[in-house]
């Protein structure tokens, strides 16, 4: 067995949720916490608490000052008050439901702090720079927001970011190198698939899962990947295919079986502008 296992445990489940570094006050009646985080998005949590007076015509908890747009917040969960940090970010929005009368809800939405990386479209060039260094001169105008990844050798002689967010163009360039973006508490963390540690962690079902939704979808795997784009240099096409990648093992079935449900099927990638070589490889690999 490799991690830990987690056994189920059936102490009292506590939660805090502090905002700019201070508790919520305890008469806050909270409904839910979601928290979301997954590959190539700004990770969030979703907050719903029980407000409002009929009797008074009055949204409390909206009308204070402790949640409003704008205001860091962080979650912390675990049992029996020990407690660890599961988000951290920025309130962005509220909203008040009413389902049925005497019954109403603030909805508090919050997003990791590279949200601001969404807000806006740029336009720019980036020249003789390798993707590590682009990475790191984006984040460079975002304060709140750090990027964790390796740096890379290959030097790219220019990069047009043209009329898109800093967000939508990270995460498209990163998975040109073959890379993913996941967002932790201020952090961007951009890595390969294969440098995911050890789990850390044995999930046991039907022990300590509570919630799971799983999904194959063989639409998105393909026997074999071509790329190729056109080098004005040598007045040739440049091309590369790619039929097979090591990627961690996620189940009992291979993706190489679920591409055999469309036939030898090939994914072909064309490109009108200017790609090296090994940007093509890289852009392969990423897409199988």
């Amino acid at each position: 067995m490799i991690g830990e296992s987690a056994p189920q445990n059936s102490d009292l489940t506590t939660f805090t949720l502090k905002v700019e570094g201070q508790p919520l006050p305890d008469t806050y009646r909270i409904s839910s916490i979601d928290i979301s985080r997954e590959f190539g998005r700004i990770a969030s949590a979703s907050i719903v608490l029980l407000d409002g007076d009929s009797s008074k015509q009055t949204f409390e908890v909206s009308s204070e000052e402790h949640l409003v747009p704008g205001k860091s917040i962080e979650i912390f969960g675990g049992y029996s008050s020990d407690e660890n940090l599961m988000f951290k970010g920025t309130i962005v929005t509220q909203n008040i439901k009413m389902r049925k009368p005497g019954e109403s809800y603030l909805y508090v939405e919050c997003r990791d702090a590279a949200y601001r990386m969404t807000l806006a479209r740029r336009s720019r060039y980036f020249k003789d720079v390798s993707y590590s260094e682009m990475f790191e001169e984006i984040a460079a105008g975002y304060p709140e927001v750090n990027i964790e990844t390796k740096p890379t050798t290959e030097k790219h002689p220019e990069k047009v970011q043209f009329r898109i967010s800093d967000w939508d163009f990270l995460v498209a360039q990163a998975e040109n190198a073959g890379l993913h973006c996941l967002t932790l508490d201020g952090k961007i963390k951009i890595f390969k698939p294969d440098e995911i540690p050890e789990p850390a962690l044995n999930l046991s079902y039907g022990v300590n899962v509570f919630d799971l939704d799983l999904e194959m979808d063989s639409r998105l795997q393909f026997s074999e990947v071509k790329a190729s784009s056109w080098d004005a240099s040598q007045q040739q096409l440049l091309d590369a295919d790619i039929d097979d990648v090591t990627t961690p093992s996620q189940g009992n079935i291979p993706a190489t079986e679920l591409a055999q449900t469309h036939g030898d099927l090939i994914f072909e990638l064309k490109h009108s502008g200017r790609l090296s070589q090994q940007e093509l490889d890289g852009w392969v690999e990423a897409q199988m």
